[in-house]
This record gives C-alpha cells, sequence and structure tokens, in this order.
C-alpha cells in the first residue's frame, strides 16, 4: 500500500546481467551478499491512502541495506537472509520510518525451495496533527509468510504463499486492530532469450477488532483481490526495461450502516508502472522508473491519483 510499499514492498529488481532471471538457480552461488542501496522519489500525493482532503507532495529518501548467507549444499541448501530499509521523508518528517526483515530459505529436491519470512514496519504515521509537526494516528504492522517455488523447466518457474498479518493502532484506535490473512500465486515465463513475462494473484481479508461494533463505527475490516502482470526486455546484456500493470479490487464488509466511511464501499486501484534498470558496472546496478496510481471509489471523498518518480542504485558485495 503505501509508497512503503509494497513499496511492500515491496518492495522487485530484475537486471539482465544482474542475478538470474531464475528465482531457485539465483541460489547456486553459496556465501555471504551484502546489498546497500539508495533510492529517491518525488511523490506529488503522500497521503493518498490517508487523508484524501489534502494532497501533499515530498521527495523521499530511502536508504537500506540486506544481507545474506548460503550454505554450500547444492540441493539442500539453506540461506539466512534479512534487510533494514528507511522511508525518510524530506518535508513531512512524521510520515517517515523503517521497514525491518529476515527470513530463511530451505533447497528441497525436485528443484523446489520453501522461504518462511517475518517482517515488522513499526510506528507507521496514518494522519498527521492539526499542526503538522507530529504523527496524530499511528500503526505497528506485523507480517509472516510461507513460499514453496518451483523450477518446472529452464523457462518457467513459480510459486505460491500463504501469509498472516498483525495490525496494531495506538491505544485509543485499538478498535482497528486488523488480522490479515491471505495467499496468492506467481509464475514467470521467458518467452525468448531477452524477454520473460510474469503473472500473478493474491487474496486478502482483514478483520478489525471493532467489526460490526456499533458503538465505534468505524469498521475497517475488508477483503481484496489484486492480479499483476510484468513482462520484461532485456534490451542488451547491461540494460532492462520493465512494465507492470496492477489491478485491486478492495471492498469494506461492515454491516453497519452508521459507518460511512466504510459501508457498502467498494475501491478499484490502477497502478502502471514503467521502470529500467542498467548495471553501470559488474556488481551496480542504476534505476530510473515512474509510476501512475489511481483509485476509483463509490464513496468520492476516497478517490486520488498519485504520480510517482524514482531514481536509484544498489551495489553488490559477494564474500
Amino acid at each position: 500500500m503505501l509508497l512503503k510499499k509494497f513499496l511492500l514492498i515491496a518492495i522487485l529488481t530484475i537486471g539482465a546481467s544482474g542475478p538470474p532471471l531464475n528465482a531457485i538457480a539465483a541460489e547456486a552461488n553459496a556465501g555471504v551478499k551484502i546489498e546497500p542501496f539508495l533510492n529517491i522519489y518525488y511523490d506529488d500525493n503522500i497521503t493518498y491512502e490517508r487523508d484524501a482532503s489534502r494532497k501533499k507532495t515530498d521527495v523521499i529518501l530511502e536508504p537500506g541495506i540486506s544481507a545474506s548467507y548460503k550454505t554450500k549444499y547444492p540441493v539442500f541448501y539453506t540461506r539466512f537472509f534479512g534487510g533494514i530499509t528507511g522511508e525518510l521523508y524530506k518535508n513531512y518528517s512524521a510520515y517517515s520510518y523503517g521497514i525491518y526483515k529476515i527470513g530463511i530459505a530451505q533447497g528441497l529436491p525436485n528443484r523446489m525451495s520453501t522461504t518462511m519470512r517475518y517482517s515488522l514496519m513499526p510506528n507507521v504515521c496514518l494522519e498527521e496533527d492539526a499542526a503538522g509537526t507530529a504523527c496524530a494516528e499511528s500503526t505497528d504492522y506485523h507480517t509472516f509468510s510461507l513460499s514453496l517455488d518451483k523450477d518446472f523447466t529452464d523457462a518457467l518457474f513459480g510459486g505460491v504463499y500463504g501469509k498472516y498479518g498483525i495490525k496494531n493502532y495506538e491505544t485509543r484506535y485499538n478498535y482497528k486492530d486488523t488480522g490479515v490473512i491471505g495467499g496468492g500465486a506467481d509464475a514467470t515465463y521467458r518467452i525468448a532469450k531477452i524477454v520473460k513475462i510474469g503473472i500473478g494473484y493474491s487474496y486478502e481479508r482483514g478483520v478489525a477488532d471493532g467489526e460490526n461494533n456499533s458503538r465505534y463505527n468505524n469498521d475497517i475490516s475488508y477483503f481484496q483481490h489484486v492480479i499483476f502482470i510484468r513482462p520484461t526486455f532485456n534490451i542488451t546484456r547491461d540494460l532492462s526495461l520493465s512494465f507492470r500493470y496492477l489491478f485491486r479490487d478492495k471492498e469494506y464488509t461492515t454491516n453497519l450502516v452508521a459507518d460511512r466511511d466504510h459501508y457498502n464501499r467498494k475501491d478499484i486501484t490502477h497502478k502502471f508502472q514503467l521502470k529500467a534498470g542498467y548495471w553501470a558496472l559488474k556488481n551496480l546496478e542504476l534505476t530510473v522508473s515512474y509510476e501512475r496510481a489511481q483509485k476509483d471509489s463509490n464513496v468520492d471523498y476516497y478517490d486520488y491519483h498519485q504520480n510517482l518518480f524514482m531514481i536509484g542504485g544498489k551495489y553488490l558485495f559477494n564474500f
């Protein structure tokens, strides 16, 4: 959701001469890998899913580092990994936050692997105070996931996953605390040496503690479906170009007619992203991207559009 996103994420870069296209084949090299990176964003609507009545622009600095260690066993390898990312807002610092991730991947027979992940996004600001200098409402978001991936052929690979999340709000908003369950599947097919296409689907259900509670009339329970398609073109050995389209259908499930923000509400979001990656050096990738997002809601107040520009780079250290 947030730039923070799925920035979730997030969160997803493939270069022509960088890491291999095949997710499991990418585990071929044992040892330690460290990847520092830095991205700079210009966002013309930073509050797009938080406060639709006030449009704010900002520059966001995204420094981070990830590290992994993989054992030398060719099939039953084990890989430990983790990372830290910051989202630092220049003008609206109350919205700054961090993302912390850890996980373990295990190689399996028949060109398969399984991965467990945990991520934490603490103190994510949802709304500023009236003065615009501090956060008025925030949440902590914990996510646990388990995935299974397989190489079906040298050209086709994919996987399935399930996840459980917990969104914890401040005490005065604890009726919004939400348990989230979901899952999905994705696949990538190499059509030709220089062209591949990825597709995916996910489902998510969120149930708030205040579900259908007339005491609060603020039930954020929901379900959503997401699909995406992403073709990637390896223009040269060092230059790649990708396009991604994402469609999200989110519906709120409250039965509280008095909850005007959520009763019978349905949001449709379209996201289009164009991204280029260039390996300027053997271990240095530079990236640039543009993303356009638009949400159409049957509650007009929540309609929005957003333009997001990014330049960045990462460096790979192998030991």
